[in-house]
Parts: C-alpha cells; sequence; structure tokens
C-alpha cells in the first residue's frame, strides 16, 4: 500500500489525498489521530482480496490533504471541527461515487467524522451516494462519550487538554516526536520490543514530521474543546443536532478491551444511536487502541464480517 498512488481531489473548502486501492463495492477508511492511511494497510489487503475497492484518504491536515476552510464574509478561516471535516469528506464522497452504495470505516478521529458524514448522508434524502454499513472504532458516538464520562476516562483523556497548552507542537517536535511513541505505548499493550517492530508507527511518524501536519492533527482537539476555536469552526449547534440523534444506518461499534485511550465502558448503551437489528457492540478481549495492528487476522474477520452481512 505504502508504494500505492495518491490521488487527489478538489473540494470546494481544499484539496483531499487519497488511497484508490482495489475494485467492487467501495470501502471508506477514515484514520485517527497519531495515525495515517497505512495502519489500515493489513486490512485492506484483505478487502481487495474479497473484492472491495478501498478508499483511504489522508484525513484532512495530513499529508496533501488541507484543513477545510471557512468562508466568513471576506475572510477564509481554517475549520478543524468535526462539522467541517465532515462535510469536506461527504462532498468529496459526493463527487466520487454518485449512485453508489458504499460502507465506512473510521478509527479514533476517523470514528467521529465517520458518524458526522452517516449523520449527514442519513439526513439528505437526495445525496448522492449512500452509506450501506458503518464501522465506529476505538471512539463510541460522541453523545455516549459524553453520557458515559467518568473521572477514569478524564484521567485517560488528559493529551487532550495538554494539546490546548500554547507552543505544544514545537515542544513535542524538538522531542523526536517521543510523546507520539508514548501515547502509542500507552494506548496499546505493546511490549517496547512490539512497538519498536511496529512499520505503521514508523511511517506515521514520518507523516506527522511534516511541516503543519502536527498542529492540523492537534487541531482537531483544539476546535473539540477550546471555546476560542469552537465558535471559529461549523455551526456547533448543526453538529450536534447531527451526532445527538438517532440514524437509520446499521452500525459496528468496536472497542479493545484495554483500550487505555477510550475505555471500553464508554461504549455502553450507544447501540441505541442506531437502531436497526443489525446493529452491534463487540469489546475485543486482550485488545487495545490499535488492535487492527496489534491482531489483524481477528480485527479484519470481524469487519469483514459485517460488511459482508446483507444489507438492510
Amino acid at each position: 500500500m505504502k508504494n500505492a498512488t495518491v490521488y487527489k481531489s478538489e473540494t470546494s473548502v481544499g484539496t483531499l489525498a487519497y488511497y484508490d486501492i482495489g475494485e467492487g463495492q467501495p470501502v471508506v477508511l477514515l484514520h485517527g489521530f497519531p495515525d495515517n492511511p497505512l495502519t489500515f494497510t493489513h486490512l485492506v489487503k484483505v478487502l481487495k482480496q474479497q473484492g472491495f475497492r478501498c478508499i483511504i484518504p489522508y484525513m484532512p491536515g495530513y499529508g496533501d490533504s488541507s484543513l477545510p476552510l471557512k468562508k466568513t464574509g471576506l475572510f477564509k478561516s481554517k475549520d478543524a471541527s468535526m462539522l467541517g471535516i465532515g462535510k469536506m469528506v461527504d462532498e468529496f464522497l459526493s463527487k466520487a461515487f454518485p449512485d453508489e452504495r458504499l460502507h465506512i470505516v473510521g478509527h479514533d478521529w476517523g470514528s467521529l467524522v465517520a458518524q458526522v458524514v452517516v449523520a449527514l448522508n442519513d439526513e439528505n434524502p437526495r445525496a448522492l451516494y449512500k452509506i450501506e454499513r458503518s464501522i465506529f472504532y476505538a471512539v463510541p458516538p460522541i453523545a455516549y462519550f459524553f453520557r458515559n464520562t467518568s473521572f477514569k476516562q478524564i484521567v485517560r483523556s488528559r493529551y487532550m487538554y495538554y494539546f490546548q497548552g500554547f507552543g505544544v507542537a514545537q515542544k513535542i517536535r524538538k522531542q523526536n516526536l517521543a510523546y507520539i511513541k508514548e501515547l502509542w505505548q500507552r494506548w496499546s499493550p505493546w511490549t517496547p520490543e512490539e512497538l519498536e517492530q511496529q512499520i505503521q508507527l514508523k511511517e506515521t511518524l514520518s507523516t506527522l514530521e511534516e511541516e503543519g501536519c502536527l498542529e492540523n492533527g492537534m487541531a482537531y482537539y483544539r476546535y473539540l474543546l477550546n471555546p476560542f476555536y469552537m465558535v471559529r469552526g461549523s455551526s456547533i449547534i448543526r453538529q450536534n443536532s447531527l451526532l445527538f440523534k438517532k440514524r437509520s444506518c446499521p452500525c459496528l461499534l468496536l472497542t479493545g478491551e484495554k483500550d487505555e485511550c477510550i475505555g471500553a465502558e464508554m461504549f455502553n448503551g450507544s447501540e441505541a444511536l442506531y437502531p436497526h437489528e443489525d446493529t452491534r457492540r463487540l469489546v475485543m478481549e486482550n485488545l487495545g487502541h490499535f488492535a487492527h495492528l496489534e491482531d489483524p487476522d481477528t480485527v479484519n474477520t470481524i469487519i469483514t464480517d459485517f460488511i459482508q452481512a446483507k444489507g438492510p
């Protein structure tokens, strides 16, 4: 996958770079932070073998993908809100896949963006594409994240508050991205030796070393938590109206038992937001935040079995 062609699509708010691998029904794979598209390498290989076409974007702000621009009067500003990024992905999918049914898989921040895309698609009777099945992995529906938040989760999420500080990106860069390695180590049950062998971690660090990428990735957290940035992004009222309503799309809610980024208990009850007979929540035993790299065979089987199940 690393040597595959990176394509670019122009949207009304910026450029989206992506891999396009395989043939057949599209499966859109959205990565998180600190991450890049290459962490889906194992899953892409299996999906391609099973006759699917994999679309794996560099999330807005990563690689050659730009953060979306929001126009206010005569001025334009970057918009790293969930809604701003979700609308950019939605526009890309409308342009690339008119009259097609597709599946969407989101990991970490990709899960949050996928939730927005599913909501936009669900509310639009004139949508040019249709999402058939969705998989939200490692981060639960945001409504249940807030509902289930505990002191333990606040401690787990301390990195989010750290990212609000002035000059944090520069500090992390000066330390050769050691903090990024620390997050990977903390969130999954790697041994130090196993972590050092993760090629995808090396690829992620290479991506985040690119000019502006680390700052862009951290901006997602600022537009999520910092009122100064929240008011500069897309409408928070519209964003919440999308994310807190029940949706008709069948959904697999996937989490690792040993995830120390977002605890598995944060998914409790979240099936109710996607009231379809095929919706289900699954806690993967002994796996953490990067379960698709810790045990690719198990996770690939879970995801492909859900995608290949009969449609709604």
